[in-house]
């Protein structure tokens, strides 16, 4: 039964001024699996690698109406019911998106342990 229960594996920032889009994912799956012991691994991690290749605009993912790094963002994090799934936008502001994509990461993930 879904008890709508979710865990912060990750961060994506878009900076559509800069246009910069990436992502940061990193599941504790000792966490995960301790909360969900019948969680499958290998079709999670392929819900993650396959946001990711989206997020990053890979050539071989069939994105053909996500050429820009604003509509893959949009995409991402439209509401859906899906294994992965973005919180609400929190908009900000940064020069450097990549260092702010790691700060953020280890505020709302933190490191490996």
């Amino acid at each position: 039964m879904h008890r709508e229960e979710f865990i912060t594996v990750g961060v994506i920032l878009h900076a559509r001024i800069l246009n910069y889009l990436d992502t940061r994912i990193e599941p504790r799956w000792h966490h995960i699996e301790s909360l969900q012991p019948t969680l499958d691994r290998e079709v999670t991690r392929r819900h993650i690698d396959a946001f990711e290749s989206v997020c990053r605009g890979d050539q071989n993912v069939r994105t053909g109406a996500l050429e820009t790094p604003s509509d893959r963002f949009h995409w991402l994090t439209a509401s859906r019911s899906a294994v992965v799934q973005t919180s609400a936008v929190h908009p900000g502001r940064s020069l450097d998106p990549a260092v702010k994509l790691d700060r953020l990461f280890r505020e709302q993930v933190g490191e490996q342990a």
